[in-house]
């Protein structure tokens, strides 16, 4: 299991004396103090939100130890919260500490809350590695610093699903070389337009063609032209010899058909 985080619940749990813990359950001290003397002092809150939530993420794909790992709580907290006391035939916890219940409600559905081995859609992995192989980049290079095969490089290039802990690898690649001239870190000239005419071939987008938030979203587009999904998108393709994409093409469409209309309703 990963290491509990230095705070309250590493204080608390696992006999950690740190500063940071120490300072953390000082804090979580000075706090209970001023709420008893305000007469606000919840010890104890329902535990069916919590509950709750636990279900959601599990049928995001978030198992319950990925729950403990980032609540920073106990394997035991969680199940007695979820199935009562071991050997013993109680009911499930009825209230729990706020301070459990907030790490619990603030684990939520995402790639960095899923295990690595989880399974997710492939859908942004595929479009950042198109997209560094259009800016130049050799997938025999990409696959070198992603610890692969060429041969599996290219079938996680055709894949549907990937696991999470491959995703945000390749996430993070991206972040590191997409600005990046592929010609200043060793890659040689013939190598470099190799990787630029198999990007054009395929019509893979640049990485300055997608929005950083639309790159895993499987119904967003590139934005080739700057006004993609738009008649003017359709122009710039024209003008300059840009491959047309589907929004643009759409979108064209949709203005030549209303331009026949009002003409066919013209008196």
């Amino acid at each position: 299991m990963a290491e509990r985080p230095h705070g309250y619940a590493r204080y608390k749990l696992d006999g950690c004396r740190c500063y940071t813990c120490g300072y953390a359950r000082s804090e979580y001290e000075a706090m209970r103090t001023r709420a008893i003397l305000y007469g606000t002092w919840e010890p104890f809150i329902d535990a069916q939100p919590v509950r709750d939530h636990i279900k959601m993420l599990s049928e995001a794909g978030i198992g319950r130890r990925r729950v403990v790992e980032m609540a920073g709580v106990s394997g035991s907290t969680l199940k007695k919260l979820l199935y009562g006391r071991p050997g013993v035939d109680s009911s499930p916890t009825a209230r729990i500490r706020p301070e459990i219940a907030s790490r619990i409600l603030a684990v939520r559905p995402g790639d960095r809350a899923l295990a690595d081995h989880a399974l997710i859609d492939a859908t942004g992995s595929v479009r950042r590695l198109q997209a560094l192989v259009a800016n130049g980049w050799p997938q025999r290079r990409l696959a070198h610093r992603l610890g692969m095969e060429p041969a599996n490089f290219g079938a996680v290039m055709r894949q549907d699903q990937i696991t999470a802990a491959k995703a945000r690898q390749i996430a993070a690649l991206y972040m590191r070389l997409e600005n990046a001239d592929p010609r200043t870190q060793g890659v040689d000239n013939q190598a470099y337009s190799r990787a630029i005419n198999q990007g054009l071939r395929n019509q893979w987008a640049r990485p300055p063609h997608w929005d950083e938030n639309a790159l895993d979203d499987p119904d967003a587009f590139p934005d080739w032209t700057g006004e993609c999904g738009t008649p003017r998108g359709y122009t710039i393709h024209s003008r300059d010899k840009i491959p047309y994409c589907d929004p643009c093409r759409g979108a064209w469409r949709e203005l030549h058909q209303q331009r026949k209309a009002a003409a066919m309703a013209a008196p």
